[in-house]
């Protein structure tokens, strides 16, 4: 009979940690001073967000608007909406091409430029 009574004071006290931990989750959208949105295209839209500290991030939202996923490009020019299932970049730095598909992941269609190989 101990026992049971341990292990339920222990699940109730997990379980309050828990109760207690999501309550007091900070909200990551805090931190956004600014969004553009781009629209929605085939389900998806782009979403500029600048950040009280001045950063810009790129994030993927549906039609209600949760975030899909974060973009991890850096210093590219970014279509403004999925075509195909893709959305399109340029790394500014190199010429670099490719897209992002619907699930985040990013793949490279074109090698960087002669010109930003001999730079």
């Amino acid at each position: 009979m101990k026992k049971r009574i341990y292990i339920l004071s222990a699940l109730v006290l997990t379980l309050s940690l828990w109760a207690a931990a999501l309550w007091l989750h900070h909200d990551r959208r805090s931190d956004i001073a600014s969004e553009t949105r781009y629209g929605v295209g085939e389900g998806m839209e782009l979403v500029e967000q600048t950040t009280t500290h001045g950063d810009k991030r790129y994030v993927m939202e549906d039609a209600d608007g949760n975030t899909l996923f974060r973009i991890p490009l850096r210093g590219c020019l970014l279509d403004t909406r999925f075509r195909d299932g893709r959305l399109c970049f340029r790394e500014m730095a190199t010429g670099r091409e490719g897209y992002v598909d619907a699930h985040g992941m990013v793949a490279f269609t074109t090698a960087p430029s002669a010109k930003a190989r001999a730079a």
